[in-house]
């Protein structure tokens, strides 16, 4: 009796585990997926890490690095007997800089304001090929741009963004005796610059990125002009800069 008991007790448990194991396959299979919110899924890295291209922002970006100016003709009191030579330097500045709104949000236009200088070492020029004499001097070169840049969101902390530049120059010289006496002591020109921009970010948060870029300056022409004498620049002083710097966005 008690045998039979146990059994008939078993047998329903059993059938009673069964039926609730159907019941709640049943009710998986019919219920409605669950909406995805904030709290439950983990945002995509374009939408979590960094400004979209469809949103207005600001940034400001600090950065510095190395220079190279290439070789270069210039006339003195307009006879072409000068020329200087490749010259390495130092290059830094600040940027202050605009996104606009675009339809696509894997295109960001920025507008950037920037404020750049460059100090290039030791720029030697020969006095007429062959004379021996030569002017050593340093150029400083303070350059207000103003870049549109072109940038590229794909997916990934990654943003490369590529750009170009219109502004002004001051530049000062300032070297030893030479050919022209004290002529290069310290001497100033203005010049018209234009520039090239090649570029990657890389997005530590939605705040912050670290970025290098190449930069291509051209001085149009700076003209030292003093007592009646002109040393000008025979077309563009080509420079090259290579910078490394980080953006806050805001």
């Amino acid at each position: 009796m008690k045998t039979k008991l146990k059994i008939k007790l078993a047998t329903g448990i059993g059938a009673l585990l069964i039926t609730s194991s159907v019941n709640l396959m049943a009710q998986a299979a019919t219920a409605e997926p669950q909406a995805v919110t904030e709290s439950n899924a983990r945002p995509a890295f374009k939408a979590d890490a960094r400004p979209r291209g469809d949103e207005h922002h600001n940034y400001v970006a600090v950065y510095h690095g190395g220079a190279v100016a290439q070789e270069a003709s210039v006339k003195v009191n307009n006879a072409a007997d000068w020329k200087s030579k490749s010259a390495l330097g130092l290059s830094g500045g600040f940027k202050y800089g605009f996104v606009t709104k675009t339809s696509d949000e894997l295109i960001a236009v920025a507008l950037e304001i920037e404020l750049l200088n460059t100090t290039l070492f030791d720029v030697y020029g020969t006095a007429k090929v062959g004379s021996g004499k030569t002017d050593k001097l340093d150029l400083y070169t303070t350059a207000l741009m103003f870049n549109p840049i072109l940038g590229f969101q794909l997916d990934g902390p990654v943003v490369p963004y590529v750009g170009c530049g219109l502004g002004g120059a001051y530049i000062i010289a300032s070297g030893s005796k030479g050919r022209y006496g004290d002529y290069w002591k310290t001497h100033d020109a203005l010049a018209m610059a234009v520039q090239g921009i090649a570029g990657v970010d890389f997005y530590v948060t939605k705040r912050w990125s670290i970025y290098t870029e190449y930069k291509y300056l051209g001085l149009i022409g700076p003209d030292f002009r003093d007592n009646g004498n002109s040393i000008k620049v025979d077309g563009i002083l080509n420079n090259h800069l290579v910078t490394a710097g980080a953006k806050f966005y805001f």
